[in-house]
């Protein structure tokens, strides 16, 4: 048998289905490693904008305070532009005023005799993030986790155990907590 040579290159060129499928398995091992990191940074960084955002609003309620003897009712009273879009929670005769900051979080303000908290909850009670509390009482911040992964992410934000460990950190809540 003769055969073209030409045609012998032809089918000599490219790469084999094994080939193929093992630069797939590496891309797909490599994703299975990256994924959950991934999600981990973008939860945190989320976390960390709820954080900011209380502990700016925190401040901003104290001012208003100073300056009126009284707290606020509403985000819009504060003297920040938080550029996000305020509600009033039904019910609870109309005290408590809440805002979403992200797709994961919304911020949650009491007035009244709820006046003393001010914290941000997941959305969707989305039980893998934690809740993150201020209270005006004693002027602290606490990561409030209800599992381990919610735990993790408030070690990784570096809220520390209290001492005494707490487990009262938010709205009258009985649930493990961290304080910053």
């Amino acid at each position: 048998m003769f055969y073209n040579q030409k045609k012998l290159k032809m089918f000599s060129a490219g790469f084999t289905l094994i080939e193929l499928l093992v630069v797939v398995l590496i891309i797909g091992i490599l994703a299975a490693i990256a994924l959950p990191q991934y999600n981990k940074a973008v939860a945190k960084t989320r976390a960390v904008e709820a954080l900011i955002l209380i502990r700016k609003i925190a401040s901003a309620r104290e001012r208003y305070w100073l300056a009126t003897d009284e707290l606020p009712k509403y985000f819009n009273d504060l003297d920040i532009t938080l550029n996000k879009e305020e509600k009033r929670f039904p019910g609870y005769n109309d005290q408590y005023a809440q805002m979403d900051i992200s797709k994961d979080w919304y911020i949650l303000m009491g007035s009244g005799e709820y006046s003393n908290y001010l914290t941000a909850y997941p959305k969707n009670n989305n039980s893998q993030l934690p809740y993150i509390s201020w209270q005006r009482g004693v002027n602290k911040t606490f990561c409030v986790y209800g599992n381990q992964k919610a735990l993790d992410l408030c070690k990784s934000l570096g809220a520390k155990e209290t001492s005494p460990p707490t487990t009262n950190c938010g709205w009258g809540e009985t649930m493990p907590c961290l304080a910053f």
